[in-house]
């Protein structure tokens, strides 16, 4: 016996919060004048525009009797809720700086997830979707589904590998200076931006329903020019504080 098909035009699903963009929160955002975050600073975030996303999904399908048509026709009572889901596709960010591999870029190898529970989106930054397990009763019924982004926004120093003496020889008139490293990533590039992209839908097999979308969001690392220059300086002083002599200029980079 042919299983009976499922009424996708007659689901009702409602996305909140696929405008993508900046995730950021205004606490997160450099206010004006800009003060700089600590260096290595962990900052607490939770999204607020919206503070949680969410699809909805919901089928009014009551039984008649007896159904028009019969059985397998929509108003049988059998009409079943697909399941709203959230899914984290994919994840990018920057990989390379002035060809030095990046730090802090570990994220899920397993994308997408239409699971419930807890993901990582990187290191420190979670998303978690929520399911309120309702199912449809003799064809009628609502589910939702939610998802809320929090954790901790790192600054740059923690993603780029700061510059160190012990790595890179530095020019003695100072010349180098935000031109390594974090520093550098920072003038040449500006932000820090990790994008990861978020799908709204149905679980298969209404995985196709017109309502589907996916939307792009990014959380930007900010970076702590004042707190690179101090450790630069400290960082200089430390390594050649001890020299009896100036080093040959020949070995000057």
């Amino acid at each position: 016996m042919p299983a009976r098909p499922s009424y996708m035009t007659m689901h009702t699903v409602t996305v909140v919060g696929d405008d993508g963009g900046d995730v950021l929160d205004a606490s997160i955002t450099p206010p004006t004048p800009i003060t700089e975050p600590p260096l290595n600073n962990k900052t607490s975030f939770t999204m607020t525009t919206p503070a949680v996303m969410s699809v909805t999904e919901a089928i009014n399908l009551p039984f008649t009797a007896p159904p028009a048509g019969g059985p397998g026709t929509p108003l049988d009572g059998l009409e079943e809720l697909a399941g709203p889901i959230i899914t984290l596709n994919s994840v990018s960010m920057p990989s390379s700086y002035l060809g030095d591999s990046l730090s802090g870029l570990n994220h899920p190898s397993t994308l997408p997830t239409t699971a419930t529970g807890t993901f990582d989106i990187f290191p420190d930054i979670k998303i978690k979707i929520e399911n309120d397990g309702v199912v449809a009763v003799a064809g009628v019924g609502t589910s939702v589904t939610t998802a809320t982004i929090e954790g901790d926004i790192l600054e740059l120093n923690d993603w780029v590998v700061p510059w160190t003496p012990e790595a890179y020889i530095p020019k003695f008139d100072g010349s180098d200076y935000a031109k390594v490293k974090s520093e550098g990533y920072g003038r040449d590039n500006g932000a820090f931006i990790i994008t990861f992209e978020l799908g709204f839908g149905l679980k298969p097999p209404l995985a196709a329903h017109a309502s589907s979308t996916t939307a792009t969001f990014t959380i930007k690392i900010l970076n702590n020019f004042s707190t690179d220059r101090d450790r630069y300086k400290q960082d200089y002083e430390n390594a050649y504080k001890s020299l009896d002599a100036v080093p040959d200029p020949s070995t000057w980079q």
